[in-house]
């Protein structure tokens, strides 16, 4: 992970541990830190109660990738003792947060709440949360040199009316046999017209991974040579042109370049193979917007 940032938000008692998915959504500028603090009201036990937590995430991100979220959110001891005492022993859930980048591109972050017991005695109590936040839908609004402003504020309906939350949480109570007490609690949150800019995503280009494949038909007597560029950290398949060259017993004896497929693969062959040793050297050009950066690879394969 890059540089971070740290930042603390608070939401009402309901969403408990909903609020680790809440801050972690929020991504800080490069090269700095950025505080800031944002309150929900969430409907949930009838009453209001305000949790705060410290969540980091990366300051970049891999084009059409993920950024990984972390957090911590601290529960007050009242509340932490209200769950106990209603045999409340563990809990687990899921979180949906929605933002804007830029003021316009939605942005979703998933984050599992794993399951953590409620502690018995006295004091605060703190919840670890992790999660990712995928570019992938994006990547069309998001290339590589982009500067990812991004705030949460409340979400408009097609009519010019607030959504009802902007934070969704599912959460699950165990009893001390490890039983479900009652089925998911559906928990929404709302920032009530708080605007919150915290700072800038910068997207950087993707890694990718050329793999050189040669084969030989011989009843067709051609040699195929292919070539997959893959990227291990973007949901997105690389695009752009691939420089092969063909050498037989260590001398150039084809050279291509060529596009890849929407599969990611580029192929060429070459009729009447004598025989002998041929190598395939690969390399991995990139795309036109520069989103992945090149690799290259070799393969061999004798003929005879």
């Amino acid at each position: 992970m890059s540089q971070s940032t740290r930042f603390t938000r608070a939401a009402a008692a309901g969403s408990v541990l909903a609020l680790a998915a809440g801050g972690a959504l929020l991504a800080s500028p490069a090269n700095a830190a950025t505080s800031a603090t944002i309150q929900y009201t969430c409907t949930v036990l009838g009453g209001t109660q305000f949790l705060s937590g410290n969540h980091t995430v990366a300051d970049t991100a891999p084009y059409g990738g993920d950024v990984d979220v972390s957090g911590t959110l601290v529960v007050p001891n009242a509340l932490r003792d209200f769950l106990y005492q209603n045999g409340i022993r563990s809990v687990d859930g899921t979180t949906k947060v929605y933002a804007l980048a830029a003021g316009a591109v939605p942005l979703t972050v998933d984050e599992t709440v794993p399951k953590q017991n409620v502690p018995s005695t006295a004091g605060d109590w703190t919840i670890n949360a992790s999660g990712t936040l995928s570019l992938a839908p994006y990547a069309g609004a998001t290339p590589a040199g982009t500067q990812l402003p991004v705030s949460l504020q409340d979400r408009k309906q097609s009519d010019g009316t607030t959504e009802a939350s902007d934070l969704d949480a599912t959460l699950q109570n165990y009893d001390a046999n490890n039983a479900p007490l009652g089925g998911p609690q559906q928990i929404p949150c709302d920032p009530n017209d708080q605007v919150l800019t915290v700072g800038t995503v910068t997207v950087v280009a993707a890694d990718s991974a050329t793999a050189p494949k040669l084969s030989f038909n011989a009843k067709k007597d051609v040699l195929k040579a292919k070539s997959t560029v893959t990227s291990d950290n973007s949901h997105v398949t690389p695009d752009g042109k691939v420089k092969m060259v063909l050498k037989k017993d260590g001398k150039v004896v084809s050279t291509a370049t060529k596009t890849l497929n929407d599969k990611g693969v580029a192929s060429m062959s070459m009729s009447k193979a004598k025989n002998g040793n041929y190598k395939l050297i690969a390399k991995y050009l990139s795309d036109d917007a520069g989103n992945f950066n090149t690799s290259g690879g070799t393969a061999t394969k004798k003929v005879s």
